[in-house]
């Protein structure tokens, strides 16, 4: 039987590791520390998804400031894509009462193997090449002037948010390309407004999944523990090694983790695990 020193060591060691991976290439998050923890520390599924959304909040916050602080947050935007967001991630995270933890923890996995797909073949970078304007660029105005669709805004807000509830992840990987390619938004606001609207839901679903009981407080701030310094570390990597290698060598390991975590889970939900 594991000791309890142990799993807090091994809890900051995710975070770590998850921040890292935040740090130098703005992905990871839940949607990584959720099957982190299902395969190293045995957390049940539910609880796992509880605890990563609670994860998420520091690190959003602290990351949205960042960006508010520069001028790179569309703050009418990211206003209009949170009130439908809040709405669908308590709807997410009473779902997760109504579904199997495995069927959740396998979509994580697909979710997470599309992640590692993007991170070796460039699917994002080369739709965004495609779909950006001749005179676009990274440090773009952020003017937030623009009327927003309201369908658009709804169903974008409404998707993401209830993502990030039902699986405990921040909604930024499905956020992220669709306010470059439905709204527009140059690629550093698009950070920083899918880092605000992510800072504004993680919070209400995180409430909804306390009342549930499945956020364990104590290994949500081993894994704050570790994010912390593992972000850091991960912009300083992200500085001074290539970004093709940094890009290939995650993305297999996130491939790995994909696998490995369908596998366990699909075993278990056979009783082949038994």
């Amino acid at each position: 039987m594991t000791s309890e020193p142990q799993r807090f060591f091994e809890a900051v060691l995710i975070g770590f590791f998850v921040g890292i991976l935040s740090g130098g290439l703005g992905v990871g998050g839940g949607i990584l520390s959720t099957p982190l923890m299902r395969m190293f520390l045995a957390v049940d599924p539910h609880t796992a998804i509880g605890t990563s959304l609670a994860m998420i909040v520091p690190t959003a916050v602290s990351g949205a400031l960042s960006y508010l602080r520069k001028g790179m947050v569309q703050v009418k935007l990211a206003v209009c894509l949170a009130v439908p967001a809040v709405v669908g991630t308590i709807a997410g995270s009473i779902s997760t009462l109504y579904f199997h933890g495995g069927a959740l923890m396998l979509l994580i996995a697909f979710l997470l193997a599309a992640t590692g797909c993007d991170l070796l073949f460039g699917l994002g970078k080369r739709l965004q090449d495609r779909t950006r304007p001749a005179d676009d660029s990274d440090n773009a105005s952020v003017g937030d002037g623009t009327a927003y669709p309201l369908a658009q805004v709804w169903l974008v807000g409404l998707l993401c948010g209830y993502l990030s509830g039902l699986l405990g992840v921040g909604g930024g990987f499905l956020l992220v390309p669709a306010l470059i390619y439905i709204f527009k938004s140059p690629i550093k606001a698009a950070f920083g407004t899918s880092l605000a609207v992510v800072a504004l839901v993680c919070i209400p679903g995180t409430l909804v999944h306390v009342v549930e009981g499945h956020v364990y407080h104590w290994l949500a701030f081993s894994l704050v523990l570790g994010s912390v310094p593992g972000a850091w570390l991960g912009s300083v990597i992200s500085m001074r090694l290539k970004d093709n290698w940094l890009k290939i060598s995650f993305g297999v390991f996130v491939i790995a983790i994909a696998g490995i975590s369908a596998f366990k889970e699909i075993m278990e939900m056979t009783g082949a695990g038994s």
